[in-house]
C-alpha cells in the first residue's frame, strides 16, 4: 500500500486570498495544492501565484484552468478558454521545481451549467470535437514538457471510464504519443464521485472499486470528496466533502493507494475554504480512515 500525498484544493481570484489559502494550508502541515483561478491569467500572473507557493515551502500539484474542451474558446462555465490554459501550462514549465507541470481542464459540455445533461455530450460528433481539441492541447503540453489532466463528470463527453480511456488514446494517437499510460503529456484526474450517477449510489462500493481499476493507471492526480444523494428528485448526487456523504472512506482511501503511484497527490476539495479549522478537520478525519503521512 502507498501513501497518498494529501493536499487541497485553493480557489483564488486575487493574491490575497491565494495568501491566506496558503497559511491555512501551511497550517494543517500539508504540502502541496492544487489552485485553480476561475479567471484568466497571463503567464506573469501566473508565476506571481506560483512564486507565493515557493516562498511558503508548498508544491503546486497542479493548476485548475478549466476549459471546456466541447466549447474551447467559451469562459462561461469556469471562467478559462484553452489560451488560458496554454498560458498556465507556459508558466508551469518556467516553475519547475516548484510546480509540477499539470494543468487539469474539463472533459467537455454543452450543457447549461458544469454538471448539467445535454444529449448531444453523448454523440460521436461531440466525442471527436472534444478529442481533437485533447490532442492540440496534448501536442502543445509535450512541447513544453508538461501533462494534460482531464478531469471527466459522467454528462459529459467522456462520461465513463471506457469513454475516457478510449478517448485518450485516440487523442494520444492522433498527437502522435504513446497511447499508454505511463508515457503520455496527457493524462486523467481521478474523481470518482464526479462519474457515479444516482443509480450507482445503490450499490456504491463496487462502484467506486471499477473506477478507480479502470483510470488509475491513467491517474496523476487525485481529488477526495464525496457523493451523497440528491436533495431533489431529478438532480444529481450532491458532492459534499470527504466524510459528509456515503463513501466508505477507510475502503476508499486503501484501494486508492493500492491502485496509484506512491506520493500520488491526493487534494481534498469542496469543503468551505474561507473557514480555517476546515482542513485541519478533515486532516483528522483522514487520519481517523487510515490515511498516514509519508
Amino acid at each position: 500500500m502507498g501513501t497518498l500525498r494529501l493536499g487541497a484544493m485553493c480557489t483564488v481570484t486575487d493574491s490575497a486570498t491565494l495568501a491566506r489559502r496558503l497559511d491555512d494550508v501551511v497550517r494543517a502541515e500539508l504540502d502541496c495544492v492544487q489552485i485553480t483561478v476561475p479567471l484568466r491569467r497571463s503567464k506573469e500572473e501566473w508565476a506571481a501565484l506560483l512564486g507565493m507557493c515557493a516562498q511558503r515551502g508548498i508544491t503546486v500539484a497542479a493548476v485548475g484552468s478549466y476549459a471546456n474542451l466541447l466549447e474551447p474558446e467559451d469562459a462561461r462555465l469556469h471562467g478559462a478558454t484553452v489560451a488560458d490554459v496554454r498560458a498556465a501550462m507556459a508558466a508551469l514549465a518556467a516553475a519547475r521545481p516548484v510546480a509540477t507541470p499539470q494543468v487539469v481542464c474539463w472533459s467537455g459540455t454543452y450543457g447549461a451549467t458544469l454538471l448539467a445533461h445535454d444529449a448531444r455530450n453523448q454523440s460521436a460528433a461531440a466525442r471527436q470535437a472534444a478529442i481533437a481539441q485533447a490532442t492540440a492541447l496534448a501536442e502543445e503540453a509535450a512541447r513544453m514538457g508538461c501533462r494534460l489532466l482531464i478531469e471527466p463528470y459522467h454528462t459529459h463527453a467522456f462520461g465513463t471510464t471506457s469513454a475516457i480511456t478510449a478517448s485518450l488514446r485516440a487523442a494520444l494517437e492522433a498527437a502522435k504519443q504513446p497511447a499508454s499510460p505511463g508515457h503520455s503529456a496527457l493524462r486523467v484526474v481521478l474523481d470518482a464521485p464526479n462519474l457515479l450517477t444516482g443509480d450507482d449510489l445503490a450499490d456504491l462500493e463496487p462502484c467506486l472499486d471499477r473506477i478507480i481499476r479502470e483510470l488509475s493507471p491513467w491517474a496523476t492526480l487525485v481529488h477526495l470528496k464525496d457523493i451523497a444523494t440528491a436533495c431533489s428528485p431529478g438532480e444529481p448526487p450532491d458532492l459534499p466533502p470527504p466524510g459528509r456523504g456515503l463513501i466508505p472512506y477507510p475502503h476508499y482511501l486503501k484501494i486508492l493507494s493500492d491502485a496509484v503511484a506512491d506520493q500520488t497527490p491526493a487534494i481534498l476539495e469542496h469543503y468551505d475554504e474561507e473557514d480555517p479549522s476546515a482542513l485541519p478537520e478533515l486532516v483528522a478525519f483522514l487520519q481517523r480512515c487510515g490515511w498516514k503521512r509519508a
